[in-house]
Parts: C-alpha cells; sequence; structure tokens
C-alpha cells in the first residue's frame, strides 16, 4: 500500500485532476470562510472521554483517510495532534481503518465489525467519493449512513460524517452534490455533525489560499500536507466546538 500523499495523488491522477502546489507560507492557508462554520452539535461522548483525560477515535475512509503513516501526514492524525495540542495531559488513541472500494452497505458492515473491536468514543465517517464514482443508490447511501449512525451510538460513540475531498476535476462528475445532499440530510435528521471537506477546500482553492490545480510537479507532496494539515486542523476545531 502507497503512502498517503501518494495515494491521495494517485486518486487525483486516476480522476485526470491535476496535482497542485500549496502557498503553503501563507498565514491565512487554513483559514475557515466565516459561511462554513455552522451552531456546534454536542458531541457528549468525546465531552466526556475528554473529562477522563483519554479518547479513543476511530477514523474510516479511502486514500485520504488512512495508509501507511507517513509522518502523521493524514488529516486523522493531523486532528489528534491538534486535539493533543490544545488539551494538555489529553490521551488521544487513533486508529485508521480503509475502505477506498467498499459499496455503502459493506463500509457499514466494516463500521460495525470495527466499533466493536476499537471500542471508540467518536468514530469520522468520510465516505461519497467511491458512491459518486459508482453511481451507487442515493436511497442505499442514506441507509447506510443511518445505519452506521446507529450502531456507533448503540456502543457509546459519536459520529463526524465526512463529505468528500474537492478537486477541479470534480465538475466531471455531476453528481457529487447527490452524496453530499444525502450525507447533509442524514446528518440533520440524525443530529450529527458533517464536517464540510468538499466545502472548505473548494473555498481555500477558489480564493487562492491552497491552489490545487497547478501542473508543477516538484511540490505535489506540499499540496498534499498542506491540504491535510488545514482539514485536520479544521476537523479538530469542529470536535473541539462540539465537546465543550
Amino acid at each position: 500500500m502507497r503512502a498517503p500523499l501518494q495515494a491521495v495523488l494517485a486518486l487525483l491522477g486516476a480522476l485526470n485532476i491535476p496535482a497542485g502546489t500549496a502557498h503553503a507560507a501563507r498565514p491565512d492557508a487554513c483559514a475557515v470562510p466565516a459561511e462554513t462554520v455552522g451552531t456546534p452539535v454536542p458531541l457528549e461522548q468525546v465531552k466526556a472521554a475528554i473529562a477522563r483525560g483519554r479518547i479513543v477515535v476511530l477514523a474510516i475512509g479511502g486514500i485520504a483517510t488512512v495508509g501507511v503513516p507517513d509522518a502523521g501526514a493524514t488529516y486523522p492524525e493531523r486532528m489528534r495532534a491538534h486535539l493533543a495540542k490544545h488539551a494538555p495531559g489529553l490521551e488521544v488513541v487513533l486508529e485508521l481503518r480503509a475502505a477506498p472500494d467498499a459499496t455503502p452497505r459493506q463500509r457499514a458492515a466494516l463500521l460495525a465489525q470495527e466499533i466493536e473491536t476499537v471500542r471508540p468514543n467518536l468514530v469520522v465517517w468520510a465516505s461519497g467519493s467511491r458512491e459518486a464514482i459508482r453511481h451507487s443508490d442515493p436511497a442505499r447511501y442514506a441507509a447506510s449512513l443511518r445505519l452506521g449512525i446507529s450502531r456507533a451510538r448503540a456502543a457509546g460513540a459519536d459520529v463526524v460524517l465526512v463529505e468528500p475531498q474537492f478537486a477541479p476535476g470534480w465538475a466531471r462528475l455531476p453528481n457529487i452534490d447527490t452524496y453530499r445532499d444525502t450525507m447533509r440530510t442524514v446528518a440533520m435528521l440524525e443530529g450529527v455533525p458533517m464536517f464540510p471537506r468538499f466545502t472548505l477546500m473548494q473555498a481555500w482553492h477558489e480564493a487562492g489560499q491552497i491552489v490545487l490545480d497547478s501542473p508543477d510537479p516538484v511540490r505535489q507532496a506540499e499540496v498534499a500536507r498542506t491540504v491535510m494539515n488545514c482539514i485536520g486542523t479544521a476537523l479538530a476545531e469542529l470536535v473541539r466546538r462540539g465537546a465543550r
């Protein structure tokens, strides 16, 4: 299995999306647009775990979520580092699980299995990209999300749903918004937070904060690291707000 940064770039290439270059030196690279910050959704299990001094996080998704560890470069690793930084003494245990080629039903089954094994306080569940590529049935996708949330709650875990990635070439997948809207509806009905990864990446790109479509191959790893760091930091802030 390839390292996460290489795998992310490979996915972009597979979609005919040019790998980009990042302006990592810009201090506002990770600035979150105000309109993307909604009302925090309470994360009571996370709050209780933080109060006890130890939180277990299960992150499940595709190649941007997991892979061979590369100096903590995946966005869940950056989230863990940010959470630990802002809560001295807190032990943050992170378990990563890959399901890049799974169907919605298979991913929900894997989630249920890993919940029993890991016993997390928080599940970070990224999905939607593969569903869009495969034109999965939105109703079945919604059902799998709701089933996974139900099983996580029954095991005593909070859930954060994570939107698909954005890249300029996603315009070639006009149905991507169908799965984003499905996830948003499920999040609203179930009362769980949805992390707007697609929205943030699109805003950063369009504002020139993180340039995703430069043809320069030299700084491909830099753009990937910048994106992972910005996503992880923003996700940690969502979790921290929900646990207050």
